[in-house]
């Protein structure tokens, strides 16, 4: 919050389920007592500001959305770049993990892309994607 509040924003609107933030400008007031901020905000200086925050599997669901292919298959190594981190170890040891279950985060990458889980090939660290219809 203070980031943002120092930026001199304001929330103005949250959508947790759309994972997105509104924010606002503030006014500054100088006066010679120094800066201040005005917590009413004038319709003249509101300046909407729309921020999505972006999810851990965020991504992958963007480089997929990208593809053309109707399949796409990607080493585990790769799906890692493409997130900036690592996958976790149960990604790496269970293919349940890789389940196109809307309620797993991890699933909600793929699937908002267009694509479900096709094959897991956990022992050769390897994932196809479908798209679906």
């Amino acid at each position: 919050a203070n980031s943002w509040l120092n930026a001199d924003y304001e929330t103005e609107q949250v959508d947790i389920a759309g994972r997105r933030l509104m924010f606002c400008q503030t006014k500054r007031i100088a006066s010679s007592m120094g800066e201040k901020r005005n917590t009413e905000l004038d319709k003249a200086d509101h300046v909407p500001e729309e921020i999505i925050l972006d999810g851990k599997y965020d991504g992958l669901k963007k480089h997929l959305m990208a593809q053309s292919h109707e399949r796409v298959s990607m080493r585990f190594h790769e799906i890692e770049k493409v997130l900036g981190s690592e996958l976790p170890k149960s990604a790496k040891r269970h293919r349940p993990w890789w389940a196109n279950n809307k309620h797993h985060i991890q699933a909600t990458a793929w699937l908002d892309a267009g694509y479900e889980t096709e094959k897991v090939e956990v022992f050769m660290r390897r994932v196809s994607f479908r798209r679906y219809t």
